[in-house]
C-alpha cells in the first residue's frame, strides 16, 4: 500500500509543479546572489595570490543564509504552500471518488492512512530539501 502511494505522490503533475517552483526560486538566488559573490571584490586579495586572511565562503551566499535576498525570503515564504501542494488533495479525492472505500475495505483503515501520511510527508519534505540541496 505504501508503494502504491508513493507511486501515486511522485507521479502527481502538481509534484513536479512544485518542485519546479522550489528549484526556479533557488535557481535564480543562485544567479543574482552566489554567482556576483563569488566574482566580486571579496576574493580579490585571493585571486592576486596574497594570503593572510581567512577567506569569504561561498556558504555564506547559500539561500538558507541569506535572509537578505528577494529569493531566498520569496522562497521561505511560498514553502508551506508548495509543501502542501503536492498531494494534499489526494485524500479528498480519493473519498470523492470511491478509491478510499476500495482501498480500505481491501487492507484496512490503518494501513491505508499509515501509507498516505508516509506518502504526504515524504513529497513535502522532498519539495522542501531538494532545493535548498540544489542551491547548495
Amino acid at each position: 500500500m505504501i508503494a502504491v502511494e508513493l507511486r501515486r505522490a511522485f507521479a502527481n503533475k502538481l509534484f513536479v509543479a512544485a518542485l519546479a517552483i522550489g528549484l526556479a526560486l533557488a535557481i535564480a538566488q543562485l544567479v543574482t546572489v552566489v554567482v556576483p559573490y563569488g566574482l566580486g571584490g571579496e576574493w580579490s586579495f585571493w585571486r592576486t595570490g596574497s594570503k593572510g586572511f581567512y577567506p569569504n565562503s561561498l556558504f555564506n551566499s547559500w539561500m538558507g543564509a541569506t535572509s537578505y535576498s528577494l529569493w531566498s525570503v520569496l522562497y521561505f515564504f511560498v514553502l508551506p504552500l508548495t509543501a502542501c501542494l503536492p498531494y494534499a488533495d489526494s485524500l479528498y479525492a480519493d473519498v470523492r471518488g470511491g478509491y478510499a472505500a476500495n482501498i480500505v475495505s481491501r487492507g484496512g483503515a490503518g494501513r491505508y492512512f499509515r501509507a498516505k501520511v508516509i506518502a504526504v510527508f515524504l513529497t513535502a519534505g522532498t519539495v522542501g530539501v531538494v532545493p535548498q540541496l540544489v542551491n547548495l
